[in-house]
């Protein structure tokens, strides 16, 4: 309950920014910037001077696969989806020259996460030695263990750990500027119901209010839902992953197919792990409930004002 009403009052905080102080965005972007320099290179700092580290056998030759997968290979590519999470929180809506400025802005900032994530999971690998294992069982995540043991004591772990929740919290900021312009976008092409009212912008604001609230409601009633069941919540969260991974497949596949006119192909199937009613994987049948969904709603009465994505004036007043 209390780990519910913290996520719910981040929630409130990042949409307090997004309207009340939506004009320090960019100051928030600057902060960003700063406090993951300095809490990147103390954190390397502390780890390379300070913990103490496993050899390079252990690093480099030791292999875990945790998910149950029938090989190595298969769990290494299955974990690649949590690297597309450096893509999260783009926004060009409010950019100059957003078609050249916002895919320079992706591939720069996904080319050094890339670089910058691995030195730190290498580094990582060292000090993560069974003393930093036992941490991670108390605290419940590996790398407050790692700081725990690489300080030597609770307030510099604290002074590390705060550098993780702070820039959480600054990527929740960017989600919810994101999604709320990404839905401005779309409801003003007619593509959800209600579009002209959640694409409203009044004649004083210069943002989307609600489109924002829109957003800030859907993911308070979301962090309800581990209250009732915790396998539900960890269903939509999945479905929230292959949705932004069907975006970026469609797309591609779309080019590839406009490319070379030829049909593509699937990849090969990989042994599928033994599953739990806890574990099991509903987001795919939910993401296809949502598709059929909205097959219905454009047939129904969709289709009538929904004219795709174009250059269109903002109801604005």
């Amino acid at each position: 309950m209390a780990s519910v009403l913290d996520r719910c009052g981040g929630y409130a905080a990042c949409t307090l920014l997004n309207t009340i102080g939506v004009r320090y965005l960019a100051v928030f972007e600057i902060s960003a910037a700063i406090v993951f320099g300095i809490g990147f290179v103390a954190r390397m700092i502390a780890y390379a001077v300070m913990a103490p580290k496993n050899d390079y056998a252990a690093v480099f030759t030791t292999f875990t696969n945790g998910g149950g997968w029938s090989n190595d290979r298969s769990a290494i590519l299955m974990a690649q989806a949590f690297a597309l999470y450096c893509l999260f929180g783009s926004d060009g809506a409010e950019t100059r020259d957003a078609s050249l400025g916002m895919p320079r802005g992706v591939v720069r900032s996904y080319a050094f996460g890339a670089v910058s994530g691995l030195g730190m999971l290498i580094l990582f690998c060292f000090c993560y030695t069974e003393d930093a294992m036992i941490a991670s069982e108390r605290y419940g995540y590996a790398y407050i263990g790692v700081n725990l043991i690489a300080t030597g004591s609770v307030a510099g772990a604290r002074g590390l750990t705060s550098v993780v929740i702070i820039l959480t919290f600054l990527g929740t900021k960017n989600f919810m500027t994101a999604s709320s312009r990404q839905l401005m976008a779309f409801a003003r092409d007619g593509g959800v119901p209600f579009g002209r009212w959640i694409a409203h912008i009044p004649v004083d604001l210069d943002y989307p209010p609600k489109a924002v609230i829109v957003v800030a409601l859907f993911a308070l009633l979301l962090n309800l839902v581990p209250l009732g069941s915790a396998v539900a919540f960890q269903a939509i969260v999945s479905l929230t992953l292959m949705a932004f991974i069907g975006t970026y497949e469609l797309s591609m596949c779309v080019l590839i197919w406009r490319r070379f006119a030829g049909n593509v192909g699937f990849y090969r199937r990989c042994q599928c792990p033994t599953v739990r009613s806890c574990d099991f994987q509903l987001g795919i049948g939910h993401l296809c409930g949502l598709m059929l969904m909205a097959i219905m709603f454009y047939a129904v009465g969709g289709r009538r004002f929904f004219g795709g994505s174009a250059l269109k004036h903002v109801d604005v007043g």
